[in-house]
């Protein structure tokens, strides 16, 4: 007797797709580009649009005027503007053709064109968050959101800093001090008179008005455990010499 056909255990094998970045410049004149370029070169940084190519493809995201999502197509290598810079191969994909576009489709409601933001929210975020859904091998390249991911840290850090002011601005706008602070071009000076630390022999009272701090490793800016903790002498000096080391000897004793 022959022997019995048995079925191969071998598993079937899964069907992977090729996945391509493509980076332009974001611009099209060529002195433009030129200089895109030669910044590249110097700090390894510069303004680019970017795709990402997957099942004969390539999709991007951009702003719109009107409600509706900034996702789009085209054909491979065919941007509405830019001029190709170079292309990544960022491996494979083991989503099939069909999950693939129904992802595309929940990424389109979640990429409203309208909510897009040079720094934040652009084609190259959308791009670095497309390959991050399609499970790729390759890392996204750090160097073409490094520019943005910089505008980014500086504008945040501006953000941070103009809260950090308001909060001292609302802080001394409720409370009453001896201590009169200056707001003179940015630069705060302190004037000692008899009697107290302030011009007035009075409390004054901050309502609104702009408020700078003196900052200094020796200076403790929480000012009314040292007036409770200190004498008021030393604690003057101490403001005094914080104040001139700023402001050269422009900042004296009333």
């Amino acid at each position: 007797m022959g022997a019995i056909p048995t079925k191969s255990s071998a598993a079937p094998q899964v069907s992977k797709a090729h996945v391509k970045l493509h980076v332009y410049d974001a611009m099209v004149r060529a002195d433009l580009i030129a200089c895109n370029r030669a910044m590249m070169q110097l700090v390894g940084a510069g303004a680019f649009h970017c795709g990402v190519e997957v099942y004969g493809r390539e999709w991007s995201f951009r702003k719109t005027r009107t409600e509706g999502t900034g996702v789009f197509c085209h054909a491979p290598l065919k941007p509405p503007g830019g001029s190709h810079l170079q292309s990544i191969s960022m491996g494979t994909t083991a989503l099939p053709a069909e999950s693939f576009y129904r992802l595309m489709d929940v990424l389109a409601w979640e990429w409203p064109g309208n909510a897009y933001d040079l720094l934040d929210r652009n084609c190259v975020h959308f791009s670095q968050e497309l390959c991050r859904r399609l499970d790729v091998a390759v890392p996204f390249p750090a160097w073409i959101s490094k520019l943005s991911d910089a505008g980014r840290s500086i504008r945040n850090d501006g953000r941070n800093a103009a809260e950090a002011m308001a909060d001292w601005r609302r802080v001394f706008a409720t409370q009453k001090t001896n201590l009169c602070f200056v707001d003179d071009m940015g630069l705060c000076c302190m004037k000692i008179m008899q009697g107290g630390i302030c011009n007035d022999k009075q409390d004054v009272e901050h309502n609104g008005s702009t408020v700078q701090i003196i900052r200094d490793s020796q200076l403790v800016t929480s000012t009314e455990p040292v007036l409770k903790a200190a004498p008021r002498e030393s604690l003057a000096f101490d403001m005094l010499v914080a104040c001139k080391r700023r402001r050269g000897n422009a900042c004296s004793a009333g």
